[in-house]
This record gives C-alpha cells, structure tokens and sequence, in this order.
C-alpha cells in the first residue's frame, strides 16, 4: 500500500486497500472517508492520508497511539 515508505497513502491507494479487504467503497464513500482523515489531522499536504492513523482507526483505536 505505501509503496513509497512515507507513512502516507493517497485516496486512490485506500480505496484499493478496503476493496482487497472486501469493502468496496464509493467514490462518495471514499470523499467522506478523506474528509473526516482531514478533520482528524491525518492528511498531510499534498493530500494522502496517515495510514498509520488510519489504520489504528480502522482497528479501533482512534488515538493513533503506538
């Protein structure tokens, strides 16, 4: 997924990610999915998205703790 080692994953990136894991998201889906990393702090300036943050979102943890 971050085939770059950045920490960073782009929208297109996520949204391959959950289809694999069979939740296929909308293009709308994916908007709102963005939208609410942003409100979180999770986006970074050119617009991919913290997939450390996302992840520990995902597994429940909202605090991105280690």
């Amino acid at each position: 997924v971050d085939t770059e080692r950045s920490g960073y994953v782009s929208a297109e990136q996520l949204k391959a990610v959950t289809t694999n894991l069979g939740e296929a998201l909308t293009d709308d889906e994916v908007e709102q999915l963005v939208k609410f990393c942003k409100e979180k702090g999770w986006v970074d300036d050119g617009g991919r998205i913290s997939y450390k943050d996302w992840v520990h979102n995902e597994m429940g943890d909202s605090s991105g703790a280690d």
